[in-house]
């Protein structure tokens, strides 16, 4: 980045900005990484190719980014985003009126002008900033060029350009879902070429509003691919992370995690009854895509659904394009979906229910009525992307949507399943009704809904194409800024239920606790959890290890105890402080440390109110080799952890301190090899001075002492002020008051995503269950069953008979034809007469 855009970006964050910038990041789809450097408003033109007299022109903002040069024009859908290093020239235009104009030229031949609108001094600055980051960028230009070169649209606008070895997915060797003939491949194939030779391919790529048609009518199937990662933006970082993908599975081949032992059970179920896997091939490549995802993403790892959705991108990309849109899709489009607490997915669930209350009323009355609980049924549509319910070739037409429109398509489409059927629906009484309903309307949606219309446009309609329809003008009141609304209005409702969920089961789980009540445990969970959450500041659905470290034990305990309050450096570190004995003694696993279970169980000895039981674990706190003996150091780390704990207890306190010292050395053995007989027991004479012990013994303050446990007890009992703190003082010493609710969110799951795994498998029993109702094969002999996930025919051997009309488009596909345009009239954006 050049030094005037890295000032600019840092006098542009500002807090009141970063909504902004978080919204012109989702218009263009670009990664967190890029700030806007600059805007203005400006006319982009455009020359035709077939006639240079011939001009268009849209009106909008021009930005400048850190990475990407991107326009948003005041016309819906128009837009484009290009990175500095497809950009090969830019020159200043003459104009007699004095227009601020500027011709821009691609490295693969494109060009078209932009006419700035502001003055000239704001025109200079802004060409002053582009020029800037054109040089910057300069040295990465050539591999923008040849990254180009891989695009069918380079091919199918430029003859000469070989294809090469270029991968467009599985359906080229195996066949796609979709009949090129039935769906007229070559005329979608044409009128893309028109469209690509008049604004640009791949990076360098204006859209207008006739591009968002194109993709509405059906993408063809060379084209998918490339058009989804424009799209949804994993083209930026594709072109951004050269060779990433191949070096994450080369850095980690060999190695193992328990998302890749996951990933191995759902291979052999992953859209079975496609050809490509049902060999080596496929299933090594969906391998590949899954594990170099999980350890990309190793907060997120590995969730049951996502083996369905990359095996349906394989078919229409190749694994380094569906490895980043893999990546798009789970951080931009549908966070939290296949997270450890799949905390994305349970929002949105909320978020569908609650259309359905109010765009549908009726229907959620009759749910409500009959107990029939809506998310049974529609968690699989939306955590599959709909791959599992519906024919492939119109799950692929949803995901033209998707990438182009956002997760908004999923709620609508949703919504229109249930408006199509709602009918029906207030027929069935429970879920199982419900879920047989809706399979089979999902296995006739390429049935004609008015077969006996006279007019062969309306008779055609299937019950697709409705469906299309009614979730894009029944419903097209449903944004993307109000789904992110819902999102926020569900996600403390959501969060608190998966929280409240893991503490239930984490508290249940728990062994050990001795006298503990469960409100005790439940206040120790939530500071513990609390704790943990100020600490790593951890963001939802990310995994931290959630345990307590030695410098969070004592913030733990400082709000537990009196005497644990208001630490210093010396108490809290040196190696004889009380709070470092209780840890190591905490840490029953010796990994430095403490789980949940580690600290109930220590908690739960520190409450007991049994005297002799107290003394023996504070000997063997101090007794530092285990050798059932204390010497002359432990000694004194006892007494001064017994004088640091009664600090606040008064001046009497000392006394008995100094007492347990001088008795400690009046009665211990002095170490070595004539002291090795058995210790025997003695009896105290309490009314001995306290003040002679020491001088009526032969051992010294400078001898050499072993304390064993009986002589240590006899000490502690001998003095009444110790003996009530061993009794009950330390236990009740130790409050576990509840800790206080805070109204922000800050912290997410705060340190619940190990035991929130019990949760996920809770959700994931349930999709299984559906898909098993849904006739999705469960074992891993995936083709023996005989069930249909997505065939729009009788049996798998239809893709080769669609396979044998992929030649039909290997061929040059032509001109435009008049013919070609009818493809155009049915928009499910528009009003139908029908």
């Amino acid at each position: 980045m050049s030094s005037i855009a890295s000032i600019i970006k840092t006098k542009l964050q500002l807090p009141d900005s970063s909504k902004d910038l978080a919204k012109l990041r989702w218009r263009f789809r670009l990664p967190d990484s890029q700030f806007s450097i600059n805007s203005l408003p400006c006319e982009i033109q455009f020359i035709h190719y077939n006639n240079a007299e011939e001009t268009s022109s849209l009106l909008g903002i021009l930005y400048l980014f850190t990475d990407y040069i991107a326009f948003r024009g005041d016309e819906e859908g128009t837009q484009f985003c290009m990175p500095y290093t497809i950009i090969r020239k830019v020159s200043k235009v003459k104009s007699d009126d004095f227009e601020q104009l500027l011709s821009v030229s691609t490295s693969n031949g494109y060009e078209f002008r932009i006419s700035l609108q502001v003055s000239e001094s704001t025109a200079l600055r802004f060409c002053g900033l582009l020029k800037e980051e054109l040089i910057s960028h300069k040295v990465n230009m050539h591999k923008a060029s040849e990254f180009t070169k891989q695009f069918f649209s380079e091919q199918l606008i430029s003859p000469n350009v070989a294809e090469g070895n270029q991968s467009y997915g599985f359906g080229c060797k195996y066949g796609y879902p979709t009949d090129p003939r039935a769906s007229r491949e070559r005329a979608k194939l044409r009128m893309w070429k028109e469209y690509f030779l008049l604004y640009g391919t791949s990076l360098s790529l204006i859209r207008v509003s006739l591009f968002s048609k194109l993709v509405r009518i059906e993408l063809p199937n060379k084209l998918r691919g490339e058009i989804w990662e424009l799209t949804s933006g994993s083209l930026y970082l594709r072109l951004q992370n050269e060779n990433e993908y191949e070096h994450i599975l080369h850095a980690h081949s060999g190695q193992t995690s328990f998302s890749l032992e996951e990933i191995e059970k759902d291979l052999g179920r992953s859209l079975p009854e496609y050809p490509a896997y049902q060999n080596d091939e496929g299933i090594d490549a969906l391998r590949n895509v899954l594990v170099a995802f999980s350890w990309k993403n190793q907060d997120v790892g590995y969730c049951q659904a996502m083996n369905i959705v990359a095996a349906a991108l394989l078919i229409h990309c190749n694994e380094a394009q569906a490895f980043y849109l893999m990546h798009k899709i789970c951080e931009d489009y549908i966070p939290g979906y296949y997270s450890k607490t799949m905390y994305g997915t349970l929002i949105d669930q909320q978020v569908y229910e609650t259309l359905v209350q109010r765009l549908m009323p009726n229907l959620h009355a009759h749910f409500v009525n009959k107990d029939i609980q809506l998310s049974i049924i529609s968690l699989p549509w939306f955590l599959s992307l709909f791959f599992c319910t519906m024919p492939l070739p119109y799950a692929f037409r949803l995901m033209d949507f998707f990438f182009l429109e956002g997760p908004r398509v999923l709620f609508q489409i949703g919504m229109a399943v249930l408006y199509d059927n709602e009918s029906e629906i207030l027929k069935a009484t429970e879920e199982t009704m419900l879920i047989s309903l809706l399979k089979k309307y999902f296995s006739s949606l390429s049935d004609r809904v008015y077969k006996d219309a006279t007019d062969k446009r309306v008779a055609a309609i299937t019950k697709f194409q409705l469906l299309l329809v009614t979730a894009f003008k029944k419903f097209g009141n449903i944004t993307h800024p109000m789904i992110e609304s819902e999102r926020k209005r569900h996600f403390n409702k959501v969060i608190n239920s998966i929280e409240s969920f893991a503490k239930r089961t984490q508290i249940r789980s728990i062994q050990n606790y001795g006298s503990l009540t469960r409100d005790d445990l439940s206040n120790i969970y939530d500071r513990y959890h609390e704790i943990l959450s100020t600490k790593h500041e951890f963001e939802l659905g990310t995994s931290v290890d959630t345990k307590l470290e030695f410098d969070e034990f004592c913030v733990f305990m400082g709000g537990v105890t009196d005497w644990s309050k208001n630490l210093d450096a010396t108490a809290i570190n040196g190696s004889s402080s009380f709070l470092r004995h209780l840890f190591l003694r905490f840490d029953r696993s010796r990994v430095g440390s403490l789980s949940l279970q580690d600290l109930v169980s220590g908690i739960a000895e520190l409450k007991v109110r049994d005297v002799m039981r107290n003394i023996s674990f504070i000997f063997e706190l101090y007794d530092s080799d285990s050798d059932g003996f204390m010497d002359k150091s432990d000694v004194l780390k006892v007494s001064e952890a017994i004088l640091w704990i009664t600090r606040y207890m008064g001046d009497e306190c000392l006394s008995a301190v100094s007492e347990f010292i001088q008795r400690c050395f009046h009665f211990a053995d002095e170490a070595g090899p004539e002291h090795q007989e058995e210790e025997k027991l003695v009896d105290v004479d309490e009314s001995l001075p306290s003040g002679g012990l020491a001088s009526e013994r032969n051992v010294s303050a400078n001898s050499d002492i072993r304390v064993s446990l009986p002589t240590f007890r006899m000490v502690i009992l001998s003095n009444v002020l110790l003996e009530q703190l061993f009794s009950g003082g330390l236990a009740d010493s130790v409050v576990l008051p509840p800790v206080e609710e805070k109204t922000s969110t800050v912290g997410g799951l705060r340190g619940l995503l190990d035991s929130l795994v019990l949760d996920t498998n809770r959700w994931s029993e349930t999709f299984r269950g559906h898909k098993h109702a849904a006739a999705i094969p469960s074992s891993d002999n995936a083709t023996s069953t005989g069930q249909k996930l997505y065939m729009t025919s009788d049996d798998t051997s239809n893709f080769e008979k669609v396979k044998s009309h992929t030649s039909d488009i290997d061929e040059d596909v032509g001109e435009p034809v008049e013919d070609d345009k009818d493809l155009l009239q049915f928009d499910p954006y528009k009003k139908t007469e029908a």
